[in-house]
């Protein structure tokens, strides 16, 4: 009789172990998005031999800060990259000032409008490139979101500012380090990394 108990104890909490097992990996996904993000773009840096900052801070202005997520500096292009996580799912517009966020109940869903994040990048570009004195045609504006954000429409036509799930980070930015234009210059290209890290309030001493 104990031993039915047992396993009957055992089964029920098999049964609810595999019912919430994805609740509770998304719940800590969603909490520990920024570090697996990190990771994620860490293993592209070194599969690709290329410069990465991560966790900038650079002063602005008296009062101010300019925080990057990442600055990764291809062969070609320096990739100004933003971390986001969206429990919901995504209709969104290059141009526009808001996108609508679908969120709750998939099948009767909520909807909210939120800031255009790929303004903001731009913006975080503009003002990187006026601290910096970098050409902001170097740079490539990329939005990176988790897997299972859905991308209900998807309206883009920019050629330097980008939304992508964090499993097409690299697909990405092997497209755009295909165009045909020239390469960075390496020695330049050391030295600003150099510049930058010293002015990151962030950095490892």
């Amino acid at each position: 009789m104990a031993l039915i108990i047992c396993l009957s104890v055992l089964l029920i909490i098999s049964i609810l172990l595999f019912s919430f097992c994805p609740l509770i990996k998304k719940a800590i996904y969603k909490k520990r998005f920024l570090f697996i993000y990190g990771k994620k773009v860490y293993k592209l840096a070194y599969k690709k031999d290329y410069y990465l900052i991560n966790n900038i801070k650079i002063k602005a202005d008296d009062d101010q800060f300019l925080h990057i997520d990442h600055l990764l500096f291809g062969d070609k292009y320096v990739y100004l990259i933003k971390d986001y996580y969206f429990d919901g799912g995504l209709s969104l517009n290059n141009k526009d000032a808001s996108w609508i966020f679908y969120y709750g109940n998939s099948k009767k869903p909520k909807q909210k409008y939120v800031k255009n994040p790929m303004n903001d990048n731009d913006k975080r570009i503009n003002k990187f490139c006026q601290l910096t004195g970098l050409d902001k045609s170097l740079f490539i504006s990329i939005i990176l979101i988790n897997n299972d954000c859905v991308i209900v429409s998807q309206n883009n036509d920019s050629d330097n500012n980008f939304v992508t799930k964090i499993k097409d980070l690299e697909n990405l930015v092997s497209n755009i380090e295909n165009r045909d234009v020239a390469l960075l210059n390496e020695i330049n290209l050391k030295y600003a990394v150099k510049d930058i890290n010293k002015l990151n309030l962030n950095r490892k001493k």
